[in-house]
């Protein structure tokens, strides 16, 4: 049966163009983990929609909306780094990644701290501690995750499947039952960042155990990260700001409302996730010939995501009726944006490849134009035309981007691998 499967998934690939055997040994661990991650977020949801008042959920994606631009302080691009230079062999900079990103993190939580001044000194007690609390928690929560970034240079995908899986069930029951037992908006986001910081140190912890690095090191591993880390600031920017715009404009119940208007459809994006996983040590190891291909399956990934969407379109109506009764709102909102998913999935795998080739220059124009161009029109849209102007802002900042990212990942010039994709 082994033989034969084998057998059937090599004659496969003069039609999809695209090594089989490793996308099914690969992507069936990662396809599980999405599952599970999938389910997870999904009941999270569900009670989020059904025990938590909309102005209190309002309330707590503001502040993680704070959190994520914080981040930027934690230098995430140094993630990426490590994954393609372990990709390549070089696993000596890992620790040292580690410790600059924990290290530059206590920056954000100074910031943190002063945003809870700020409030404090506005009389709002609530915000105060909640920003108190977010400082306490930056330079831990998505430094600590690093252990992703070293499974996935291995191409471990059974390991990341199994940790990721834990944490997202582990957290997501930890959520619900915080739920149940009460609506306290601090409570609720120490046991996100608890829960976080918790199973990310301890998976970090095992995989500095498991793992035997070398000690070779990358040139400019730890540059390279701290480029892409500048690179992504106006991408955090970008990723948060409407929601913060939503909540000082229009309100906390809108933006409750307009969460829920996207997490169904970041739920079918992260599906996609698994493929571009899998994609990414790929592109790390490929020459600039692998494009061509890149491309061809880009078209027919297209095609695939417009018949979801579409699918998405019609069903969505039962879907908020039976799951989300009180966000019937959010409806009409989510199928509009579901429209512009193909581009928003086809991007991540265009910024995928300029990332893997380490394509600064081309990665840096691309982030630098679309973010920018995402920032100039977000304030107006939202200011005059309240959610459809946020989601208006979202779909066409997708559209650019994905001609943007098409456009520089045909402009690279050099590519230091010769092994094709």
């Amino acid at each position: 049966m082994r033989n034969w499967l084998y057998s059937i998934l090599r004659r496969s690939e003069q039609y999809t163009k695209t090594d089989m055997v490793y996308l099914f040994t690969g992507g069936s661990w990662l396809t599980l983990g999405q599952v599970l991650s999938t389910g997870s977020a999904f009941l999270v949801s569900i009670a989020f929609a059904n025990l938590l008042p909309q102005d209190t959920y309002g309330m707590y994606k503001y502040v993680l909306s704070i959190f994520g631009i914080l981040t930027i302080f934690t230098l995430s691009g140094i993630n990426t780094a490590v994954t393609q230079a372990i990709a390549r062999g070089f696993e000596g900079d890992v620790v040292k990644g580690l410790r600059t990103r924990i290290l530059w993190g206590i920056t954000g939580t100074i910031v943190s701290l002063g945003v809870a001044l700020y409030y404090y000194l506005q009389g709002n007690i609530f915000l105060s501690t909640s920003f108190a609390i977010v400082g306490l928690f930056v330079p831990f929560v998505d430094s600590l995750s690093i252990y992703n970034s070293i499974l996935q240079g291995k191409k471990d995908f059974k390991t990341y499947t199994v940790y990721n899986s834990i944490s997202r069930i582990v957290g997501a029951a930890a959520t619900i039952v915080a739920l149940f037992l009460t609506n306290n908006f601090l409570v609720l986001l120490l046991v996100f960042f608890g829960v976080s910081v918790v199973l990310n140190g301890l998976f970090t912890l095992i995989t500095f155990a498991k793992v035997k690095f070398n000690e070779e090191r990358g040139e400019d591993t730890l540059k390279y990260g701290k480029h892409l880390s500048l690179v992504s600031v106006l991408n955090l920017l970008a990723a948060s700001l409407d929601k913060i715009l939503i909540f000082q404009y229009i309100g906390a119940v809108e933006l409750a409302v307009y969460t829920f208007a996207t997490a169904p459809l970041d739920q079918i994006k992260g599906f996609f996730k698994s493929v571009n996983l899998l994609a990414w040590p790929k592109f790390a190891a490929a020459d600039l010939e692998s494009r061509k291909f890149l491309f061809q399956k880009m078209k027919r990934l297209a095609l695939l995501i417009i018949v979801i969407s579409l699918i998405y379109v019609a069903l969505a109506p039962f879907l908020y009726k039976l799951v989300f009764p009180d966000y019937l709102a959010a409806i009409p909102y989510s199928q509009i944006l579901v429209l512009s998913l193909f581009a928003a999935i086809l991007t991540e795998f265009s910024r995928s490849f300029m990332e893997a080739q380490g394509a600064k220059k081309e990665f840096y124009k691309y982030n630098v134009w679309v973010n920018a161009f995402n920032l100039v029109i977000l304030f107006p849209l939202i200011y005059f035309y309240g959610l459809w102007g946020a989601v208006a802002a979202r779909m066409i900042t997708r559209l650019v981007g994905l001609g943007l990212s098409l456009l520089f990942v045909k402009s690279i010039k050099q590519a230091e691998n010769q092994v094709p994709v």
